[in-house]
């Protein structure tokens, strides 16, 4: 049974979190309009405080900017009966977090032009955002915060998004408010971001190396039995190559990889775009196809 959220129709639940329910859902029009939506609502200790909404609300209407073909767009954001909700692109797929651990369970990998097409497409979608600017032209300096396999989308289109641009922070708030930070969060954070400190661009350039590590190795780069040694891991980086512990992975985007996983922010990519550049010249040095659409959407 459905429930109506002003024009928009709530189906059954997608996901759930600390934070919200995700819905399938429709937005209605005049005329039989109709459009696939998701919906998610945030849970109602949530919306009941005002910090927590100023602040999403406010990052809400930041991530709203983005239009990019590799980026879930941000449609609407509303309050009502219902709470505080908002209303995104639906992207028909899965999670890159759950196409690797049904590949783990396999005992598989992601191809490499797959895994090469997945994060092209992130990096894309992140730059877009890190671009964005104001009314003003001023830069609004946006960061994700929270790059890692459950935000990035493997569409069966063959197209890859990055999704919940600007939630992270208040996230980040609930997470503090409940003692501590989910761990699956806290291994893709780059050391200035798990230190707390000033972070900018180059922290998601960090954590979108952190997933290319993964899908080239096919394990976590970083694993701890507590909250507290998972942090000092973080802070402290790797040396340990993806070679290291896959000799398929080509030298040249090895070496990409590892540069993008720098503990200073200063000795990685200034920007997703360079990344981006850089892991593409790697492929082409050795002959190493990035994986089209239909491939990828494979994965979906």
């Amino acid at each position: 049974m459905t429930k109506q959220f002003g024009r928009y129709e709530v189906g059954q639940p997608i996901a759930k979190g600390g934070m919200a329910t995700v819905y399938f859902g429709h937005a209605t029009g005049v005329g039989g309009f109709e459009r696939r939506v998701a919906i998610k609502v945030m849970h109602p200790h949530i919306a009941d405080d005002p910090e927590f909404v100023a602040m999403f609300l406010d990052e809400a209407r930041l991530a709203a900017r983005i239009h990019h073909p590799n980026a879930v767009s941000t449609l609407d954001v509303q309050t009502g009966e219902e709470g505080l909700f908002l209303v995104m692109e639906y992207v028909e797929g899965t999670s890159l977090r759950q196409a690797l651990r049904q590949l783990r369970k396999q005992g598989q990998r992601l191809p490499l032009g797959v895994a090469l097409a997945v994060v092209l497409d992130t990096l894309s979608g992140l730059h877009a955002a890190h671009e964005l600017t104001g009314a003003d032209g001023a830069a609004l300096n946006l960061v994700h915060r929270d790059v890692s396999p459950h935000n990035i989308l493997i569409g069966t289109d063959g197209v890859c998004r990055i999704t919940d641009f600007g939630i992270a922070r208040a996230e980040a708030r609930l997470s503090s408010t409940q003692g501590g930070v989910l761990k699956g969060k806290l291994a893709y954070m780059a050391p200035e971001q798990a230190l707390s400190k000033p972070i900018d661009r180059r922290a998601d350039v960090y954590s979108a190396a952190v997933v290319l590590w993964e899908m080239l190795t096919g394990h976590r780069l970083f694993r701890a039995d507590t909250e507290a040694a998972l942090i000092s891991k973080c802070v402290l980086g790797t040396d340990r190559s993806a070679r290291d512990l896959c000799s398929a992975v080509p030298e040249d985007i090895d070496h990409v990889c590892m540069r993008a996983l720098a503990v200073e922010p200063d000795d990685r990519y200034a920007t997703a775009a360079e990344f981006a550049d850089a892991l593409e010249c790697a492929a082409y040095a050795c002959d190493q196809p990035i994986a089209g659409a239909r491939q990828v959407g494979v994965f979906g």
